[in-house]
């Protein structure tokens, strides 16, 4: 199978190539290009390239819903697999292939899920004969390890180090994965990874609380984007009596543009 994959800021990337290097070792024939488009057909290099990748796959799958790009995969794909709703509009699939199914194993991001993913389209597009499951679909609020697995309880929380919380909206982006990683291997402290969906966020730091959990740091990117946290999560915050970093992503700027534009760095209270 040779696809290209569209990704959007969703942070899977990381465990496609895990999930990948694991099926071609199995024999499987997968040949999948990932295209990082957050800052998508800005001029006519990144449309080339783009173009490239799709023409010479036939199928693309599209985990965003930008106009220009999924009307480009459209027009020159053989098969356009849609890996959200938001998508849909762009779509060009099988008769065989179940869509739900597919929304289900991407956004419930997990080795396991993502591996299925691409195994139950080996199957359905390419007509190989491979044993998949199906998706595993996760609870709206918990907890997750640093590679997107979730969690019954936290782990690895022994009580002699400094507690360090992370709260994730989820699923996750690319840059929070790298982050998760980068603690794991040079913090030295307990981590424990709680996240939401929906904007249930007070109720990731519920869950915190709930399994007796008083974290000495909190490292919280589910807000970004607004002024203040909302006061619900401000009540749980007063209680857990944690110091608390907000996470600021800066995906869509570099340093030079806050170099230019240095009121974007004031600070909010």
């Amino acid at each position: 199978m040779r696809a290209t994959l569209i990704l959007g800021r969703v942070g899977y990337s990381l465990l496609l190539e895990d999930v990948i290097k694991e099926l071609r070792g199995r024999g499987l024939d997968i040949d999948l290009n990932i295209y990082y488009s957050y800052k998508h057909l800005k001029d006519d290099i990144g449309h080339r390239s783009l173009l490239e990748l799709i023409t010479n796959s036939g199928i693309s799958l599209l985990s965003i819903c930008n106009k220009a790009i999924g009307e480009l995969a459209r027009e020159y794909s053989r098969y356009v697999i849609p890996l959200t709703p938001y998508a849909v509009e762009f779509a060009r699939v099988p008769g065989n292939v179940d869509l739900m199914k597919v929304f289900n194993y991407w956004d419930n991001p997990s080795k396991e899920n993502l591996k299925n993913l691409l195994l139950y389209l080996l199957n359905t597009i390419d007509g190989i004969p491979t044993a998949y499951e199906e998706p595993r679909v996760n609870p709206d609020v918990g907890f997750i390890d640093e590679n997107l697995t979730v969690l019954s309880r936290p782990t690895n929380v022994s009580g002699s180090k400094p507690l360090l919380a992370v709260i994730l909206h989820y699923p996750t982006t690319f840059e929070e994965v790298m982050i998760l990683r980068l603690l794991r291997d040079y913090v030295d402290a307990d981590l424990v990874i709680a996240y939401s969906r929906y904007g249930l966020h007070a109720n990731a730091l519920r869950e915190l609380q709930s399994h007796g959990l008083s974290p000495d740091v909190i490292l919280d990117f589910t807000y970004k984007g607004q002024p203040s946290f909302p006061d619900a999560a401000v009540e749980v915050y007063k209680k857990l009596n944690a110091i608390v970093l907000r996470g600021l992503i800066m995906h869509a700027d570099d340093i030079n543009s806050c170099v230019n534009r240095p009121r974007d760095l004031t600070s909010s209270t």
